[in-house]
């Protein structure tokens, strides 16, 4: 298992004179669905697709109740789920303001949305540090791929 990655120039935002420099970013080449996950659980155990749909979706349901009722959702294994809270600064009391008069805090206009954020369990951190990098080449660069498709429609 590699990661791919693409290098990308970018400035540093603290110093915007100062050259710019290459860094690796992850590139995701596909996506894996709920359906395709199911699909590969249920070849490696008695449950079918169906059945792994069913259990993925009762813990989806599961995590979304209980981040609204305000939990953080740990999930062993996998990790954990919590909320935060984004906020329009420009809209918020000064410490002064807040204290003196604590009405002024309006969380209607303070309150910009909330996130959902993600913390892998130590499992996980695990399994996907040893992961190695290897530099993404696009489909139509790559010639071992373009010469493999050449020879499958070779009569």
């Amino acid at each position: 298992m590699s990661v791919k990655y693409t290098a990308v120039q970018m400035a540093n935002p603290r110093d915007i004179d100062a050259e710019k420099k290459w860094y690796a970013r992850a590139k995701s080449v596909s996506q894996d669905t709920i359906s395709t996950i199911a699909t590969a659980i249920s070849e490696d155990c008695t449950p079918n697709e169906e059945d792994c749909l069913i259990v993925v979706d009762g813990i989806m349901k599961q995590i979304i109740a209980g981040l609204k009722s305000g939990k953080i959702v740990v999930i062993d294994r996998l990790g954990t789920f919590r909320l935060t809270i984004r906020n329009h600064g420009g809209s918020c009391p000064t410490v002064a303001e807040y204290l003196k008069d604590p009405s002024k805090f309006n969380a209607q206009s303070a309150i910009a949305g909330v996130n959902v954020i993600f913390t892998p369990a130590k499992e996980l951190k695990k399994a996907i540090k040893s992961a190695a990098a290897e530099k993404y080449i696009p489909e139509e660069e790559n010639k071992s791929i373009s010469d493999a498709r050449i020879a499958d429609v070779k009569p």
